[in-house]
């Protein structure tokens, strides 16, 4: 790496350069990660920064000192929901922006439409590719947005000085969004089995980040010696 290019390959055996726009300043890689998604190429890479991160078993120990009333202090309760995709025990909430809520609304469109192109073309011809690509674009930006909500959200959740344990609901996401099962009558005929508005709550979860908010503040939160646990999820939401 020479300043923001990539240098791919030996100088006997050269591949190319790869520019980037660093989002802070790094040190000599230790790997890097090259990937394609949806037409965009990403570069990623590590390195050591010397930071010392305690175990989490380290930080469990650390918290053990604390009375009960002190606990109560430090510990926020997250509440993940579809209308809200994070409430907080402290007051806080944290959703998609009206911009953003406008403009997924305005991919979605997009995508369908180009998903309806790509069934009416020849498999494998050019416009056939060039549906998919579009498809492929639109479905890029709504992981994007999500992406970004959900680093923003547990950034600023990691960094309250305030809080060093945050308890989440144990939600079994995958059986949550499990597709409903066929149902039928006892003469053997099908019957309703709700799956439009199954498929409906599915679409809410899967679009509302839970997943990424509970890996992202995880990590946050383990760097900065906190911790993030779940607890059964009977309840929590009315105690929350």
């Amino acid at each position: 790496i020479t300043g923001h290019t990539l240098t791919i390959g030996t100088p006997k055996f050269p591949l190319g350069q790869l520019s980037f726009k660093a989002h802070k300043d790094f040190k000599p890689a230790g790997s890097i990660h090259i990937s394609i998604q949806a037409g965009r190429w990403h570069l990623s890479f590590n390195y050591d920064d010397a930071v010392q991160e305690p175990s989490e078993e380290e930080t469990r120990q650390w918290l053990a000192q604390f009375s009960e009333s002190e606990m109560l202090a430090m510990t926020v309760g997250l509440d993940r929901g579809v209308a809200l995709p994070v409430a907080a025990s402290s007051g806080q909430k944290f959703d998609f922006s009206a911009i953003q809520k406008k403009r997924l609304l305005a991919q979605e469109k997009h995508k369908k439409r180009w998903q309806k192109r790509q069934a009416r073309r020849t498999k494998g011809s050019s416009n056939w590719v060039k549906a998919k690509h579009k498809v492929a674009r639109y479905q890029r930006y709504g992981a994007d947005v999500r992406r970004d909500v959900a680093h923003k959200a547990s950034f600023t959740l990691a960094e309250d000085p305030q809080f060093k344990l945050f308890v989440f609901e144990a939600l079994k996401v995958k059986n949550m969004t499990k597709r409903a099962k066929p149902k039928q009558d006892e003469h053997g005929r099908w019957i309703r089995n709700g799956a439009r508005a199954k498929s409906g709550l599915t679409k809410g979860i899967l679009t509302s980040a839970w997943g990424s908010m509970g890996i992202f503040l995880g990590y946050k939160a383990r760097r900065r010696g906190k911790l993030v646990i779940e607890v059964a999820a009977h309840f929590s939401s009315q105690e929350c």
